[in-house]
């Protein structure tokens, strides 16, 4: 007699009922708690539309374009001052006088051989009296001190009765038709600016106000400060400013280095290279990176071919990954100076610059979208690094649609955790890293539908 026990029919059919429910339940339980493991490790931020514009700025004092302290060419005692301060001049206009006595004798009396010589009939008597006459004349003519150009008096030094040496500043006179203002530009901004760029100036003596001007010089050398640092001294115009501008107001001055244009852009830390096996795995919207398209290949084949690359994609792109990051940087400007097109293409997220202004080109990244039940989802972006800590999205994203960001200390399916890591394709950019590992490969933390 066998001394097992049979379990019951209606017992096992029980059993299975109670799975079968268990199941069901499970099935709509789980991806609830994913979903909810998700919604904790992330927060969702917008892709912001901002207006983009290179702008550097200097400070300092506004001056006149023109100015000059003006002083006589002889000495002697001021006879008349016909001047005051604030009194609008025109170009030639006698300023000030010295007594002109000696030299109004010595003319006339020059004047008078001049005379003599003729009446006597001897022309050369007569030729040396007119040179005699000129030179008292010009002798004369130093006891005047006459307005260089069309301004206004700034400054009288003088009284009438007061003796004045060669040199003396006796007033100043400023141009006020136009303002200058110097602009002290680090080397590293230099080559953004060009003659006639927009400069927007601000006054803290006038409030709520804003002037513009112009670039007008960028001298040939610079000059090197006490820290050691090189400066260039670029002039900025402002023509026909208006009473209320006077010269030495103290500025903060904008030069638009470039047109205003409209950018998307996300946090850094919801950013990281773009995982190889991407497409395979699902990831929504690929972005239109330049290794998608099988038509760059031969300009690919040839630019990694100049570079002693391998020309198959595959061990090419190994190949840059076991480069180190001083390697990979000489690569990308080998490619930037050889201006291959399809530079860099193969090379995911390498950013090389191929253009005049060696800007960086965008590259291939991943960003995570909230899907059904705002589950993660992954989408490939293209995009470029910015210095505020965003990344202006090219292509992948529209704006106002929502991007995951890793919360700090949140866990991935293989424990990794929200870090701070040294991302070598983009500089000074945050991503989720595996215990201090790489970048993620594309799995997708825990909860993420791929």
């Amino acid at each position: 007699m066998n001394g097992k026990r049979k379990l019951p029919r209606a017992a096992i059919a029980g059993v299975a009922i109670a799975l079968v429910a268990l199941s069901v339940a499970l099935a709509f339980i789980v991806p609830k708690l994913g979903a909810s493991a998700a919604a904790d490790g992330y927060a969702k931020v917008r892709v912001a539309e901002l207006v983009d514009q290179t702008v550097i700025e200097a400070s300092g004092n506004i001056e006149a374009a023109r100015a000059s302290d003006l002083s006589f060419n002889g000495s002697g005692r001021i006879e008349s001052v016909l001047a005051t301060e604030g009194l609008v001049v025109a170009k030639g206009r006698v300023l000030a006088m010295l007594d002109d006595t000696s030299e109004a004798y010595d003319l006339a009396n020059a004047t008078y051989k001049l005379e003599q010589a003729r009446l006597t009939g001897n022309a050369r008597t007569a030729e040396l009296a007119a040179l005699e006459v000129e030179l008292k004349r010009a002798k004369y003519e130093l006891t005047k001190l006459s307005a260089p150009f069309a301004g206004v008096v700034t400054d009288v030094a003088v009284e009438p009765g007061e003796y004045a040496s060669t040199g003396t500043v006796i007033m100043s006179l400023i141009d006020r038709t136009s303002l200058k203002a110097v602009l002290q530009i680090d080397e590293i901004d230099l080559p953004k600016v060009r003659v006639g760029q927009t400069v927007e100036f601000e006054f803290d003596a006038l409030p709520n106000l804003s002037y513009r001007g112009s670039v007008s010089r960028i001298p040939p050398v610079g000059r090197v400060t006490s820290q050691g640092l090189a400066v260039f001294d670029v002039e900025a115009t402002i023509a026909n400013p208006p009473d209320e501008l006077l010269p030495g107001y103290s500025f903060s001055a904008a030069i638009l280095a470039s047109e205003a244009r409209s950018v998307l852009t996300v946090p850094a830390a919801a950013v990281f290279p773009a995982p190889r096996d991407a497409a395979g795995a699902g990831a929504e919207s690929p972005a239109s990176e330049a290794a998608a398209s099988p038509g760059d290949e031969p300009a690919r084949t040839a630019a990694a071919s100049a570079t002693g690359l391998p020309a198959d994609p595959s061990a090419r792109r190994a190949a840059f990954a076991s480069m180190t990051e001083e390697q990979r940087a000489a690569l990308r400007a080998q490619f930037a100076a050889s201006g291959t097109p399809g530079s860099g293409a193969g090379l995911r997220g390498a950013a090389v610059a191929t253009d005049a202004t060696l800007a960086p080109a965008a590259a291939a990244l991943a960003v995570y979208v909230p899907g059904e039940n705002d589950e993660p989802v992954l989408r490939l972006v293209s995009g470029v690094p910015r210095s505020d800590g965003t990344v202006e999205i090219v292509s992948g994203l529209a704006a106002g649609e929502w991007v995951l960001v890793p919360k700090s200390g949140s866990t991935g399916t293989s424990g990794s955790t929200a870090a701070t890591g040294s991302n070598s394709l983009l500089p000074n950019m945050r991503f989720i890293t595996g215990g201090g590992g790489p970048a993620p490969s594309g799995a997708p933390p825990a909860g993420v539908r791929p």
